[in-house]
């Protein structure tokens, strides 16, 4: 047979073949070529080839498995969309990893991965969890301008040269626990996906057993990561990534994040501390709410003007519609009580003449005054009171108590904020 014939039969068969395996044993090509070793002369993507081919800006829509697969020379995955599982579990990159604009719409598996050149990851877009556990970077990491979704695991990675988050979208829980860190880390330009401003969240960001002095971000735009039930080791080492937190805050002079942090810290400590008992966890819920709302955790202490102006306004208005049982019946103030009295007798002429005053604003001028001496009093004399009524001196006395916490705040900031002598 000529060569003419024989060369086309064999074209002819190898295509019959290739095409035949494929479709019947599509699994066994999964399992044939893992921890095989891919040299300079080849390119994988066993989804659509039996031969190796540049990756780049092709379409995976059945999931990719790459694991434990040695790239020994640069592979192109950019613009690459995988819109099932990808799997690059253990594989050893030896040279450039090129995921520039690639799309994974499912889960993208990197755990253990070996990056041991440059890992190009540039305005990837990662629809779904991106899991870099475990994951060993030896040269430079860019992941400038990605966009992560739900989870970004970097948990146990180990970051041995520069990386580069700049613009990178935040997702809603990045978590950087137990990392191992060679240089700093700066999360700073990060930014929120538009989704999560709209909606008000942060990104939560796990930095448990990290070397927190390491990390360069402010607190706008992320939280603590808290797990759902706070065991007594989770509550350790949540405190100490809140102190390190604030030391590094403090440390670059960042004080908005400093004050963001500390408000957190503060409610953290009160309100999550499994080792309390239930009586004091209720004390210091209350003690928390009052923390939060009296002075915002000591960064507000102005609010105690509202509060006390509050306060007398509440207890002006209680006075003015009970003044004459209270200031005849229970706390007796001479003064006040004898113009009340003539105030009293003149109301009682006037209806004797037919006329019948709506409003009586002489008496609220004795209530103003009444509320004054007993709110503002430094000391109250006890000789005239009623005890018998116990409810009405209760009253009196919660007046006098509030108005001395309020007068006790009021010096304290006037004093602190150097509104004297300044």
């Amino acid at each position: 047979m000529s060569k003419a014939l024989i060369y086309p039969l064999l074209v002819l068969l190898s295509i019959f073949t290739f095409h035949d395996g494929l479709g019947q044993r599509n699994d066994i090509f999964e399992d044939e070529y893992r921890a095989i070793e891919i040299d300079t002369s080849v390119i994988f993507n066993f989804n659509k080839y039996n031969s190796l081919k540049d990756l780049s800006s092709d379409k995976f829509h059945t999931p990719a498995d790459f694991e434990s697969i040695r790239f020994n020379s640069s592979k192109n995955y950019s613009f690459t969309t995988f819109d099932r599982i990808a799997h690059f579990q253990g594989t050893p990159f030896n040279s450039l990893a090129d995921f520039r604009s690639a799309k994974f719409n499912s889960l993208a598996n990197f755990s253990s991965a070996d990056f041991n050149s440059l890992a190009d990851f540039r305005s990837a877009n990662f629809n779904s969890s991106a899991d870099f556990s475990s994951a060993d970077f030896h040269s430079l990491m860019d992941f400038r301008n990605v966009r992560f979704d739900s989870l970004a695991n970097f948990a146990g990675a180990k970051f041995k040269d520069e990386s580069s988050f700049s613009r990178m979208k935040l997702p809603k829980i990045l978590i950087l626990r137990n990392v191992s860190v060679n240089k700093i880390i700066d999360l700073s330009e990060t930014e929120l996906s538009s989704t999560m401003k709209a909606e008000g969240k942060k990104c939560s960001l796990d930095l448990r057993d990290s070397p927190i002095k390491k990390f360069k971000l402010r607190y706008e735009k992320f939280c603590v990561y808290r797990p759902d039930s706070i065991s007594s080791e989770d509550y350790e080492k949540l405190t100490n990534v809140y102190e390190a937190l604030l030391k590094n805050f403090s440390d670059n002079g960042y004080r908005i994040s400093y004050e963001t942090l500390d408000k957190e810290y503060q409610e953290f400590t009160l309100t999550k501390n499994p080792n309390k008992s239930w009586f004091r966890k209720k004390m210091d819920y209350g003690l928390n709410f009052l923390n939060k709302h009296w002075s915002d955790y000591g960064y507000d202490k102005s609010r105690i003007w509202l509060f006390t102006g509050g306060f007398f306004l509440l207890f002006l208005l209680i006075n003015w519609l009970r003044l004459p049982r209270l200031a005849f019946n229970v706390y007796p103030i001479d003064k006040i009580s004898e113009q009340l009295y003539q105030n009293r007798k003149y109301k009682i002429s006037l209806r004797k003449k037919g006329r019948y005053p709506h409003f009586n604003f002489s008496n609220l001028i004795l209530a103003v005054y009444y509320t004054a001496l007993i709110f503002f009093g430094l000391r109250m004399s006890t000789d005239k009171i009623e005890f018998k009524k116990h409810f009405s001196v209760g009253y009196i006395f919660l007046q006098y108590v509030v108005g001395l916490i309020c007068l006790a705040y009021l010096a304290n900031y006037i004093i602190s904020s150097n509104l004297i002598g300044s």
